[in-house]
């Protein structure tokens, strides 16, 4: 009988989408903040026109400038919404396809294929198990597991697992191969 451990279970989290939903939340207090500002400041901007010929027109300056600010951060903000959007999406599918057990499985020895460089982020660690290729890196938000092997990862050369996942494409075109569950055997790989 081979005895599994399981080390890694999906749970649906938003980390990402909470992070940008704060950026959508600052972007939005500039938007407000760099509108009342541009009030504030312009006054009458008919005049401020007319009276730049006589000061090079240093006094348009500031309003435009607010206003400038106002459309990026407007800009910016719109941004980070659709992003938080995307990211909770991609959750809610992920979540489903977890608890419907719509899933694949591979089990068998792990093989690393190739280790991410300290400190930087490249294209990932590769881990293959059988003919099965998955790809992991802190830097990469996929939603499921990911973490390498130097940040303490479970998918090290040798060990014996039972590895959950999906084929996740998104609705960019995007296509991922998210890993949901691990199990690992407490015995590892006989050389």
């Amino acid at each position: 009988m081979q005895d599994f451990t399981t080390v890694y279970t999906f749970v649906a989290k938003d980390f990402t989408g909470y992070v940008d939903g704060i950026v959508a939340a600052v972007g939005i207090a500039l938007i407000a903040l760099g509108f009342l500002c541009w009030l504030l400041l312009c006054g009458d901007l008919r005049a401020r026109w007319q009276q730049r010929k006589t000061d090079d027109g240093l006094s348009l300056y500031p309003p435009v400038g607010l206003g400038a600010l106002t459309v990026l951060s407007l800009l910016f903000a719109l941004s980070s919404f659709r992003t938080y959007q995307e990211q909770k999406g991609i959750q809610d599918d992920l979540e489903k396809i977890y608890q419907e057990k719509t899933f694949q499985s591979v089990e068998g020895c792990v093989h690393v294929t190739a280790l991410e460089p300290v400190g930087e982020h490249g294209h990932g660690e590769g881990v293959k198990i059988n003919t099965t290729q998955f790809v992991l890196s802190r830097s990469m938000g996929t939603g499921g597991y990911n973490t390498t092997i130097r940040n303490g990862g479970v998918l090290r050369e040798g060990a014996y697992v039972r590895v959950y996942y999906t084929d996740y494409i998104y609705k960019t075109g995007g296509y991922a191969r998210i890993i949901l569950g691990i199990d690992r055997r407490v015995h590892p790989c006989s050389n």
